[in-house]
């Protein structure tokens, strides 16, 4: 049988590694003024590190603690949001159509590209194929991107439909093949490997100087092998937007991290961190200019990507 004084000792040395672990564990949570959710397009590692300086950045320019959640998907990232796991998030054209409708996200800004806010779609082919329009293509195989991306492969085949070259999303009397490469180097790879003998991809003008081709392909030999030959209309850039139950509860904390994207180039430090994201500034944007995308995901029926 245990004394009392043995009883005490061990009663005070309970409470004591209670104490121990309650202050580690309140120790570990940190607080955030906002969580910031963006898809990788690269290596998530280094997207991850691109990403931790943006907040230090936010950090030490705003005095807000942002926290950086990398999602696998865009439509992980839009339940996310939808959960209010996410506060503010980045979207390629249509995911943000989805999130607006799904997750309730308000556009606030829109990234740039070689100084434009818009980009188009182009359907390339290899120079030596003797393909010079669309026409040529009947009977010759396409790959596409992803089928939720605007300018791998809803607004070519949306523009293709509309112009009548197309019946519908799922005639097969026109291409011979369509393959889903998936990514946008994967389109630019089939094409310049010959193994489709189209794809669509975007492109950062409707004059064949630059797009996909000459950011996958590193030897400038290889990017003179392809050419354009179909551009659709302009699409608006990416999108950054927010949670729109958080805007109405921090209205200031958003305005605030609204004016330090749209200022990050005024500096070296934010036009690097910027262009670690394939970005070079931010502008203000509305939901109407998205309408073109809306309208192309119609002609498809896009569903969200599962």
């Amino acid at each position: 049988m245990k004394s009392p004084v043995t009883t005490v000792i061990l009663f005070i040395l309970f409470l004591f590694l209670n104490y121990v672990m309650f202050t580690q564990s309140t120790e570990k949570q940190e607080y955030y003024d906002a969580i910031f959710g963006f898809v990788p397009s690269e290596n998530s590692d280094v997207v991850q590190t691109n990403a931790d300086n943006l907040a230090a950045m936010i950090k030490k320019e705003t005095g807000l603690n942002v926290k950086i959640f990398i999602s696998t998907s865009y439509n992980t990232l839009i339940e996310a949001m939808k959960s209010k796991q996410v506060d503010f998030a980045t979207f390629p054209p249509f995911a943000f159509t989805e999130a607006e409708k799904i997750a309730g996200a308000e556009l606030l800004l829109k990234t740039t590209r070689q100084g434009k806010d818009y980009y188009f779609s182009a359907i390339i082919v290899r120079k030596d194929s003797g393909i010079e329009s669309i026409q040529d293509l009947r009977g010759k195989s396409i790959a596409w991107a992803q089928p939720t991306s605007a300018g791998g492969y809803i607004f070519p085949k949306a523009d293709l439909i509309k112009k009548g070259i197309l019946k519908n999303d799922n005639d097969k009397t026109f291409f011979s093949e369509e393959l889903n490469a998936g990514g946008h180097d994967a389109v630019v790879l089939s094409v310049f490997n010959k193994k489709v003998d189209a794809g669509a991809t975007f492109a950062n003008d409707n004059e064949n100087i630059s797009g996909a081709w000459d950011r996958y392909l590193k030897d400038s030999a290889d990017v003179k092998m392809i050419k354009a030959i179909y551009y659709t209309e302009k699409i608006p850039m990416d999108v950054f937007t927010v949670r729109s139950d958080y805007k109405t509860v921090n209205p200031e904390k958003t305005e605030k991290i609204v004016q330090f994207l749209l200022n990050i180039t005024k500096t070296e430090e934010g036009k690097q961190i910027i262009k670690s994201f394939d970005r070079e500034s931010f502008v203000r944007a509305n939901s109407e200019e998205y309408d073109i995308v809306r309208e192309a995901g119609k002609i498809l029926n896009v569903q969200p990507e599962k």
